[in-house]
């Protein structure tokens, strides 16, 4: 027996052309249907078993009138599709609507106590990370900032409350906040200097493939191996890197300080900066929020149309992401992600545990998790995201009995 008003089994087979919405309706009636447990369902040559999303119970399906009927909810999650319910209206919803994704709001400080206490060293800070903490002793007093850039990075910390309009001059500062923009000013001025006119700079070409592009694979390219280096500093100018229909030239530094037994050499300091006209664009060792301290924690850069994107990547599937435009003006940051993402045809893609995937059951008393697959598209300054499917590439699935 089964009542007309349980949503989860209203919809037939013929779900896999709706595009728009579902209505449910009419007059609730009690129905003699069949719960048919020896019916499979094959998605692409793989058995699927339906589950209820909040007990986890097998979900079979129906027979009815000579016809079989699904779970909608299910179904829908397999072709990509959010369903969501209207009480009001009794309304089962299905939809491939785009959604708008903003940043995280983060609450972080560069120099947390440069208000109160005088900076004894800031030589470890990258470029972006001296721009954005020389500009946070302003921003803490409300300054209105006019360049995008550093108002974008700003705009996504939770602790910056901006009064429009508000500009603070460096006399307005106490003694020691005009001294520590001063210790970082002199910093920035020479880091400049330094990549600009630095001595035993070798020239090296960008990959020509714009995908999964790093430190290393930009070097083994050009003939270098880091693991073939001795103990040192290493500079290269990067010519030939194209963002959009623009050139860009880039800089790349860092120390090996230590060769362990096994031949490995640590490395340390990493910088890698995006230039354009004298002028750092984008300094992806830290990319203004998340340090690096190896060539291997800067990630993947990808040059994506008229972007630039940083992932990063560590243990057990946990990202971080930072879009930025071709003029390093912050667009998107995401941090601490149970996620993976990938790059593909120049499209990206987001792999995500959530309520969407669930859980399938394969071998009979083995569970299997699955995330579901998000498309990422920027538009005019904003990111968007899209489900357009489950990844279960790695599971085998096992017919039920």
């Amino acid at each position: 027996m089964i009542k007309k008003d349980n949503l989860k089994f209203i919809c037939g087979t013929t779900l896999g052309i709706l595009i728009g919405g579902l209505t449910v309706s009419g007059a609730n009636q009690t129905i003699q249907a069949i719960q048919n447990s020896q019916l499979k369902v094959s998605l692409n040559g793989q058995i699927q078993t339906f589950k209820d999303e909040t007990t986890g119970e097998i979900q079979y399906p129906i027979t009815y009138n000579d016809r079989t009927y699904l779970p909608l909810r299910n179904v829908a999650t397999l072709t990509g599709l959010d369903v969501d319910y209207d009480a009001k209206t009794n309304t089962a919803i299905l939809s491939s609507t785009e959604k708008s994704v903003d940043s995280k709001k983060l609450n972080h400080y560069i120099i947390e106590d440069s208000n109160t206490k005088v900076i004894e060293q800031c030589e470890h800070l990258s470029y972006d990370q001296l721009m954005f903490a020389k500009n946070e002793i302003y921003a803490r007093y409300g300054y209105d900032f006019s360049s995008n850039k550093i108002r974008s990075y700003f705009d996504m910390q939770e602790w910056y409350k901006s009064v429009s309009g508000k500009k603070v001059e460096t006399s307005q500062l106490n003694q020691i906040e005009q001294q520590n923009v001063k210790i970082l000013d002199d910093e920035i001025n020479r880091r400049l200097e330094w990549v600009n006119n630095g001595n035993q700079i070798k020239d090296i070409l960008m990959t020509p493939f714009h995908e999964e592009v790093n430190i290393d694979s930009i070097l083994k390219y050009n003939g270098i191996n880091v693991q073939d280096l001795g103990t040192g500093s290493y500079n290269y100018r990067v010519n030939e890197i194209k963002i959009g229909n623009e050139e860009y030239t880039g800089f790349i530094y860092f120390e090996i300080n230590k060769i362990h037994e096994n031949g490995y050499r640590q490395t340390s300091n990493a910088e890698f900066y995006i230039i354009k006209d004298s002028k750092i664009i984008l300094d992806f060792s830290a990319d203004g929020y998340w340090g690096s301290t190896s060539i291997d924690d800067i990630g993947d850069i990808y040059l994506l149309n008229d972007y630039i994107i940083n992932i990063r990547c560590g243990a057990s599937d946990v990202c971080d992401m930072l879009i930025c435009d071709k003029n390093g003006t912050y667009l998107f940051i995401d941090t601490g992600l149970n996620i993976s993402v990938t790059i593909s045809a120049g499209k990206i893609f987001e792999y995500v545990y959530d309520e969407y995937a669930g859980y399938l059951e394969g071998a009979i008393g083995d569970y299997n998790y699955y995330k579901s697959i998000y498309e990422l598209s920027i538009k005019d300054g904003k990111m968007t995201k899209k489900r357009v499917g489950i990844d279960r590439s790695s599971v085998t699935f096992t017919a039920m009995t």
